[in-house]
């Protein structure tokens, strides 16, 4: 399906459009979003473009998808106002991902796969998909918001008890992996971060069922100045991110996005 080589649309020719249009089947095109925001001290400001963008480059070069990146920065909102920080508004996503749907629709792609690295991009990316697909129902998009899923444990521990949204040991991983050269060790965090008292008596509390789960979300703050004097979200010890191997856990995302494309091709074949 691929010589290995990444499919870069902004490095196309018309020419090698034209070719890749009139193949069989005809690549999809992933989509890659992401958020320009403060990520503390210790990691770098595009973090969830950055680390979404390396997987999202192995995917394609995989599958022979053709990898389109228009934008870098996202609705940011909890992180609005503070440096580092790139704010668009909802409105303007949702008008910029749906004039980029609509462009490749028009040109004849009919397959697209959306990732963000930025959860706050999510709700966005779905309405626009709505909208579009309501102008030209023959463009299917996958939105994978959540998958491949996590163990019903792991998401407990990461974002029911340790509230590790933002920053924190979780993302300080995947930087270490994706991009360790961009990693300011010399400001990570020497104590575990903090939580908002109402918070912290939910996470310390026993017996941490589903009607706490609800009211944990219910009680995080509207922006991380709220939440923390740090710009972390989350109270795991991010001095240990070099202590986690997260290969295993990177080349499962990377296998489940092949595999998941490889699949879409043959339904093409099929119909």
């Amino acid at each position: 399906m691929s010589d290995g080589q990444v499919l870069h649309y902004e490095k196309l020719t018309v020419a090698k459009l034209k070719e890749l249009l009139r193949s069989k089947p005809i690549p999809v095109v992933v989509i890659v979003l992401g958020s320009i925001e403060q990520h503390g001290e210790h990691l770098p400001v595009g973090t969830d473009f950055l680390c979404t963008f390396k997987r999202a480059e192995r995917i394609c070069s995989a599958t022979g998808s053709i990898l389109l990146a228009p934008l870098q920065a996202g609705y940011s909102n909890k992180h609005k106002g503070m440096l580092g920080t790139i704010f668009l508004k909802a409105g303007t996503v949702i008008d910029i991902i749906c004039d980029i749907l609509e462009s490749l629709a028009v040109q004849g792609f009919h397959r697209v796969l959306i990732f963000s690295g930025h959860a706050g991009n999510w709700p966005l990316i779905k309405t626009a998909s709505m909208m579009t697909q309501e102008k030209y129902p023959e463009l299917n998009i996958a939105v994978p918001d959540g998958y491949p899923q996590m163990s019903a444990d792991r998401y407990r521990l990461r974002f029911l008890k340790n509230f590790d949204y933002h920053a924190g040991l979780t993302e300080t991983m995947l930087v270490n992996y994706e991009h360790p050269e961009l990693i300011e060790k010399e400001h990570i965090p020497v104590n575990k971060g903090e939580l908002p008292s109402n918070l912290a008596t939910i996470a310390n509390g026993d017996g941490f069922d589903e009607i706490d789960e609800l009211l944990a979300k219910t009680l995080l703050p509207s922006h991380t100045t709220r939440m923390t004097s740090t710009g972390i979200w989350g109270i795991s010890d991010v001095g240990k991110y070099a202590q986690v191997d997260v290969k295993n856990a990177m080349d499962l995302f990377d296998q489940f996005f092949v595999r998941f494309i490889t699949k879409w091709h043959s339904t093409e074949e099929v119909l």
